[in-house]
């Protein structure tokens, strides 16, 4: 008797957790904002897991959409920055490879921890990899590398982060890599690709070796 009553009372907590939550989702799925933060403000769980084979956060999908206006709800009713989905990614992963500087620096400023593997990578790449390759903007990348993030000495295939840098990013983001990497004592060098020469500025100063 007392093991059905715990049993029905659990299943009560589920539903009511559900119909907590159900508006939250519905809100979204309708792109109602409004309502949306109503929810929130009514209790639903900022860290809702939508269904699905990898059980993906709500506030990783919405990084995934491009709703900036739902993120900065979901983080500012208190949404884990470094939440994952059941694969390991997180949204700080999913934020930098979807180019989407400004919810990156929302992310650090709600407390990303860096120190956790997955926070700092995507698919086992360093995260600042990431970033360097992709469109973040220069300002976001120098706040990354100013959170003293690894990276790797180069990619199979590919040029050293050091190259990438010299070759598409600003002088500020070099200067600021070189620093980063100074500080830590790293090796930002790697061999050249035979026939591949180093890269210049628009004034023709070369800016790294064997690029």
């Amino acid at each position: 008797m007392v093991w059905r009553m715990l049993a029905c009372i659990l299943l009560l907590w589920q539903v009511n957790a559900h119909a907590e939550t159900l508006p939250l989702v519905q809100a979204f799925e309708l792109d109602d904002l409004d309502a949306f933060e109503q929810a929130l403000a009514a209790g639903s769980d900022p860290n809702i897991r939508l269904d699905g084979p990898t059980d993906r956060p709500l506030l990783m999908q919405a990084i995934f959409d491009g709703k900036h206006e739902f993120v900065r709800a979901l983080l500012d009713a208190g949404a884990d920055p470094d939440i994952t989905d059941t694969q390991g990614n997180s949204v700080m992963g999913v934020a930098v490879a979807s180019g989407h500087g400004e919810i990156v620096r929302w992310l650090i400023e709600a407390g990303a921890d860096f120190e956790k593997t997955t926070t700092r990578t995507l698919f086992g790449r360093d995260i600042l990899d990431s970033a360097i390759t992709s469109n973040i903007g220069d300002e976001v990348l120098v706040l990354l590398l100013k959170h003293d993030l690894p990276y790797a000495h180069a990619t199979p295939g590919e040029h050293s982060s050091l190259c990438t840098v010299a070759r598409e990013r600003s002088y500020e983001v070099f200067r600021t890599f070189i620093e980063h990497a100074a500080e830590h004592a790293l090796a930002i060098d790697s061999a050249p690709p035979s026939g591949t020469a180093s890269p210049t500025s628009a004034t023709g100063r070369r800016w790294a070796p064997w690029c």
